[in-house]
């Protein structure tokens, strides 16, 4: 668990470093409207949830859903400036479309980047509520729907939980 949750950890860092060069604010402007992916009126590619009530929506070119050695990897990043938001969701071991939890070992992690701090909520252990259900994965593109409760990470200065509700992706990049 410690080294998927480090792998994820060095991935979203990875993930920010990249799209570094791309600064522009991807994000629409917030709202609690959900216009998001699958069963929420999404018409793009992209991913939309809902963090404690209020939407965040991702262009496709800054999510990805990756086929690795030991499972799946859901991860998206939006940075601006100093300032942005991470997503990555680890699924051991399963590689086809399904719907998975933490009963199967899913865990899932959110992190706001402000300036030189990044405060993180995670859904890990057996209790946790994640889960994430996969619905297609074809032709290099993946969509799905996903939602867990993150508590504060220790190590990194976030308190109290954060709530993903109405999570969703469509056509995301699918890599294996």
């Amino acid at each position: 668990m410690f080294a998927t949750a480090s792998r994820a950890l060095l991935l979203l860092s990875a993930t920010a470093l990249l799209t570094l060069s791309g600064c522009k604010k991807d994000e629409k402007p917030a709202d609690t409207t959900p216009t998001g992916p699958t069963g929420v009126g999404f018409t793009t590619a992209g991913m939309s949830v809902l963090v404690d009530g209020t939407k965040w929506e991702v262009a496709s070119n800054k999510c990805s859903l990756s086929k690795l050695s030991d499972g799946l990897n859901l991860s998206a990043t939006v940075l601006s400036g100093s300032t942005g938001k991470g997503l990555v969701i680890d699924i051991p071991f399963q590689y086809f479309p399904g719907t998975y939890t933490a009963a199967q070992g899913t865990t899932g992690l959110y992190r706001e980047i402000v300036g030189a701090t990044s405060p993180e909520w995670a859904a890990t252990g057996s209790t946790s509520n994640v889960k994430i259900t996969i619905t297609s994965m074809a032709s290099g593109k993946a969509s799905g729907t996903f939602s867990f409760t993150g508590a504060a990470k220790a190590g990194t200065p976030a308190t109290g939980t954060r709530t993903l509700t109405s999570g969703g992706f469509k056509d995301i990049p699918y890599t294996e």
